[in-house]
């Protein structure tokens, strides 16, 4: 069968809807293949003839040994469980270090400006203090363990 390029055009829509059958996919993958296909589907050519390549193989496997397909599924659906494990993780390590980022945040209003450099804030109230000196508590860290102890 001879498919023009409308005739692609809608295939294409309706493969990546996931509603095309096996045989309009082997049509889609034959168009590419066959060095037909229209200019303006250019960027469709390698994602078509790269499925063309691994039914021919899925094929030629099943054809060889149908157990050898069903250990590939197996392999496949394990892999899939492993991702899926894996990207559970990756968001349970960024949200325990967006946790912990956020227990350990310094945050402060010098003159205005925001600052978020722990140093120059300590530095800040530091000056503020001997500024004011009420005398026996020079320093945050010496008020901070007369309020705290």
């Amino acid at each position: 069968m001879k498919m023009d390029k409308e005739q692609a055009e809608k295939l294409i829509k309706k493969f990546m809807d996931g509603s095309t059958t096996t045989d309009e996919e082997s049509a889609l993958y034959s168009y590419f293949a066959s060095g037909d296909a229209d200019d303006d589907l250019a960027e469709w050519k390698d994602y078509f003839l790269a499925f063309g390549l691994l039914r021919d193989t899925v094929d030629e496997r099943a054809e060889e040994s149908p157990t050898k397909v069903v250990a590939m599924e197996r392999r496949h659906q394990e892999w899939h469980r492993i991702a899926a494990a894996a990207a559970v993780i990756i968001v349970l390590v960024v949200a325990a270090m967006g946790i912990y980022r956020s227990q350990n945040y310094c945050e402060a209003y010098v003159y205005g400006r925001k600052v978020t450099n722990e140093k120059v804030v300590m530095k800040e109230m530091n000056a503020t203090l001997k500024e004011i000196d009420n005398g026996d508590q020079p320093t945050v860290d010496a008020q901070l363990k007369d309020v705290l102890m």
